[in-house]
C-alpha cells in the first residue's frame, strides 16, 4: 500500500474563511482565477486519492470481516460496524483533505461580497449643519481632512484642539 498523493493549495485564498474583509477585497480578478486553476489541480489529485482510498477501504472491510465476523452469523461484528460508520461519515484523511479548501464559486462570491462591504465602510463627504461652516472652512484651509482628522461628531472639538483660543475668536467673529 502506498501513501496518498495529496495536493496542498498554496494560494492565500485557500484560507478564505480566516481572512478579513479588507484582505478578501484586495484580491484581483486574476488572483481569483489563479486560485481556481490551482483548485482544479487539487481536484485532479483528490480524485486519484479518493479512488485509492476507496480501494483501501474495501480491502480493510473485507479483512476485518475475516478477522472479526463470526462465520456462523450473518451480522457484522462491532469492529466492522465501526469501520463502516467511519468510512460512511467521511472520516478518512482523504475525506478531510477534500473538505479543506473552498470551492472557486465560494471564493468568487466571498471576494465580491467583501468588496461591497469594504466600499460601504468608506465615509462619504458630509455636511454638518450643527458645526459652524467657518470652523469647517478653517479646518480644511489648514490641511485637516474630513474623515481623516475629524468626523461629523467631533469637528467642533477638533477645531478647538487644532486652533488656539485667540484664533478661534477671530475665525468665528468674522462675518
Amino acid at each position: 500500500m502506498k501513501p496518498f498523493d495529496l495536493y496542498y493549495i498554496k494560494h492565500p485564498l485557500c484560507k478564505l474563511y480566516e481572512l478579513s474583509d479588507a484582505v478578501k477585497a484586495s484580491f484581483s480578478e486574476q488572483s481569483v482565477m489563479d486560485y481556481s486553476a490551482e483548485y482544479a489541480t487539487f481536484k485532479k489529485f483528490q480524485q486519484k486519492a479518493v479512488m485509492q482510498a476507496d480501494g483501501y477501504a474495501k480491502d480493510i472491510v473485507d479483512l476485518m470481516k475475516v478477522l472479526f465476523n463470526d462465520p456462523t452469523s450473518v451480522k457484522d461484528s462491532n469492529q466492522v460496524k465501526y469501520i463502516n460508520r467511519a468510512l460512511k461519515n467521511g472520516l478518512t484523511i482523504v475525506d478531510e483533505h477534500g473538505k479543506k479548501y473552498p470551492h472557486p464559486v465560494q471564493v468568487v462570491q466571498a471576494v465580491k461580497e467583501a468588496k461591497q462591504r469594504v466600499e460601504s465602510y468608506t465615509v462619504p463627504p458630509f455636511s454638518m449643519p450643527e458645526t459652524p461652516p467657518k470652523m469647517l472652512k478653517w479646518l480644511e484651509e489648514n490641511g485637516y481632512q474630513q474623515g481623516v482628522h475629524y468626523t461629523a461628531d467631533n469637528a467642533d472639538s477638533m477645531f478647538s484642539i487644532y486652533c488656539d483660543e485667540d484664533k478661534q475668536k477671530e475665525v468665528l467673529s468674522n462675518d
